[in-house]
């Protein structure tokens, strides 16, 4: 008999999806010219999909939402200066633009 304190597989990868997919869309959102402070969340769950009650599953509040969107940006960028490192280049192309790279 499974556990009832553990959560499945699925319920695990459903989570990240939302997670991931809210993130996109408010990602997304930014960079179409929306101001942060403009969002509403209600916008930006029926943008990503999701009802408002699943989002505050998923985030507590916006500053939730904004912390992580910072955590996964940080992460792209030190994987980029990681490639950038590895990279005989002096330049290095990351997100579509070619920076100089200063990760030597």
């Amino acid at each position: 008999m499974p556990s009832v304190t553990r959560r499945s597989r699925g319920h695990r990868e459903r989570r990240e999806e939302i997670d991931e997919r809210v993130l996109d869309t408010t990602a997304d959102l930014l960079s179409d010219g929306e101001g942060f402070t403009q969002l509403s969340v209600e916008r930006i769950a029926a943008a990503a999909d999701v009802s408002r009650s699943t989002f505050y599953v998923h985030f507590s509040d916006k500053t939730d939402l904004l912390i992580r969107l910072a955590e996964r940006a940080m992460g792209d960028s030190r994987a980029a200066r990681t490639r950038c490192a590895r990279s005989s280049s002096s330049w290095c192309g990351s997100g579509g633009g070619t920076v100089p790279c200063s990760g030597r």
